[in-house]
C-alpha cells in the first residue's frame, strides 16, 4: 500500500523551506509539491516538521490524497511516477476547494481605506508570524483559540484580542460571501459561530485626567520637545478632543473668522454628514496655533516633524511619560487620548454640561432613533463652542467680568 508523508525540500532564496508529501509506492519514492512552507524555527534539529499547523493542514492534504488512491483502480501494479501523476491531476481538477486566506487578507486590506488599513495590516502581521500557511477551511476553532493564545502570551490586551479576532471575522465573512452560496459550500468552517470565542469587551478603565492636572500642565516650563507633547495635548483638550489626524491634516483654508472646520476622518466615510463639524478657536487655542503656524499650507508645522500623524502620535506618546517627571499625579499611561476623555468629563462632571451636548461636541454619529430628525435639521454648532468656553473657563480658572 502507498505511504503518504509530509517533508520539507531544499532551503529556499527567502530562508524558508517547501513543504512536500513523499509518495513510497513499490520501493521508490517521488515528492508532490504543496502551497506550505515553514521557517527554521518550525523545524526540528532534524528538519522535521514541529509547527502544528502546518502538521494539520498537510494531514488534511494526505487524507485526500489516501482518498484518491482509494479509488485508482488496480493501484498495487502501478508505478510511482504514474500513481503521483494520477494524485495531481486529480487534485488539480478541483475536487478541493484552496483559497489562501493570508492572501486573500492581503488582497482585501489593499482595497481599503488607508487609515482603515492599518489597523487590519497589524492583525495580518501577527496572523502571519503566528502561520505562514493558512488555508481559509484552517481556520477551525481550535486555530483560532491558538491565535489567541499566541496573542496573549505576546502581551496583547485582552480588548486589542477582541478587536483583532474582529478584523480576522470581518475579512473571512468577505470570503463566505464571495465563494459559498446556496448551492455551494466551499468554505466549511466558521469558529466565529461560538459566543464563547468572541467574549464582550472589558470595561477599559477611564482616560482621563482631571482639571487641576491640565492647569499645571499648561504652567510647565521645561525640556522642548516635552514642552512639545504637552503643547499638542493641550491644543487637542481646547479644540474638544480634536483626534491627531484631523489636526496633523488641518489647513490654513480650514480656518475662517476664527472657527474651525473640518470632517472628522474616522467617520467621515460613514455618515452622511462626512461628520462635519465647527468649533470657534477660543484664544488659548489661538495661542498654541500661533506658536506651531505652518509657512506653507498647513495650519500646523507638524508636517515639517513627522511624515506621518502615525509617527507623531508614537513619538508625542512617549513623550507624554515624560511629563511626570514635572508632575508625578499624571498616570503613567498618559497618552493623546486623554484630551478628548477629559474634555468630556470635565463638561459633564464640572461644568454640567448636558450628555446631548458633549455627544455632539465628539462628533459621534446619532443613533438610529435621530438619523432621520438630523436630515431635517440644520445644525447650530453654537450650544458646542459654548460649552467649548465653559470647560476652558472653567479649567484655566477665568472668571467673568463684568463690563
Amino acid at each position: 500500500m502507498a505511504t503518504l508523508k509530509a517533508v520539507v525540500d531544499h532551503r529556499k532564496a527567502d530562508g524558508t523551506y517547501s513543504v512536500k508529501i513523499r509518495l513510497t509506492h513499490n520501493r521508490k519514492s517521488l515528492y508532490i509539491p504543496t502551497s506550505y512552507s515553514v521557517t527554521d524555527r518550525q523545524l526540528t534539529k532534524s528538519k522535521k516538521i514541529k509547527a502544528h499547523d502546518v502538521l494539520a493542514a498537510a494531514s488534511r492534504t494526505i487524507e485526500e490524497m489516501r482518498s484518491i488512491i482509494m479509488d485508482v483502480e488496480c493501484v498495487d501494479v502501478l508505478p510511482c511516477d504514474v500513481l503521483r501523476d494520477i494524485i495531481i491531476e486529480r487534485m488539480k481538477r478541483g475536487k478541493v476547494f484552496r483559497l489562501d486566506f493570508l492572501e486573500y487578507y492581503r488582497q482585501k486590506t489593499a482595497e481599503m481605506k488607508k487609515s482603515t488599513a492599518t489597523s487590519y495590516n497589524i492583525v495580518y502581521n501577527h496572523l502571519r508570524c503566528y502561520s505562514h500557511n493558512v488555508d481559509v477551511n484552517d481556520l477551525s476553532l481550535n486555530f483560532v483559540e491558538g491565535f489567541k493564545k499566541y496573542l496573549k502570551n505576546k502581551d496583547v490586551a485582552d480588548n486589542a484580542v477582541i478587536t483583532y479576532l474582529s478584523r480576522i471575522r470581518c475579512i473571512f465573512d468577505m470570503a463566505v460571501d464571495e465563494y459559498n452560496s446556496d448551492d455551494i459550500v466551499n468554505i466549511r468552517v466558521n469558529p466565529f459561530r461560538k459566543k464563547s470565542l468572541m467574549p464582550s469587551r472589558q470595561a477599559t478603565e477611564h482616560r482621563v485626567i482631571s482639571a487641576e492636572q491640565i492647569r499645571r500642565m499648561s504652567m510647565m516650563s521645561g525640556d522642548r520637545y516635552d514642552m512639545f507633547a504637552r503643547d499638542v495635548f493641550l491644543l487637542s483638550f481646547c479644540l474638544i478632543g480634536i483626534n491627531l489626524i484631523d489636526l496633523f491634516n488641518l489647513k490654513k483654508t480650514d480656518v475662517t473668522d476664527g472657527v474651525l472646520t473640518y470632517c472628522r476622518e474616522k467617520t467621515r466615510g460613514r455618515r452622511a454628514d462626512k461628520a462635519r463639524i465647527m468649533i470657534r478657536i477660543e484664544d488659548e487655542a489661538s495661542l498654541l496655533i500661533d506658536r506651531y503656524s505652518d509657512y506653507g499650507d498647513y495650519l500646523l508645522n507638524f508636517h515639517n516633524r513627522y511624515n506621518k500623524h502615525v509617527n507623531m502620535l508614537v513619538s508625542i506618546n512617549k513623550m507624554f511619560k515624560r511629563l511626570r517627571l514635572y508632575d508625578p499625579t499624571l498616570p503613567t499611561g498618559l497618552s493623546y487620548y486623554y484630551a478628548r476623555h477629559s474634555w468630556a468629563t470635565i463638561a459633564y462632571n464640572d461644568c454640567g454640561i448636558d450628555m446631548q451636548t458633549i455627544h455632539e461636541a465628539l462628533n459621534h454619529a446619532s443613533d438610529s432613533s435621530m438619523k432621520i430628525t438630523d436630515i431635517y435639521v440644520k445644525k447650530d454648532f453654537t450650544r458646542i463652542w459654548e460649552a467649548n468656553r465653559k470647560v476652558l473657563d472653567f479649567v484655566f480658572r477665568k472668571e467673568k467680568t463684568t463690563p
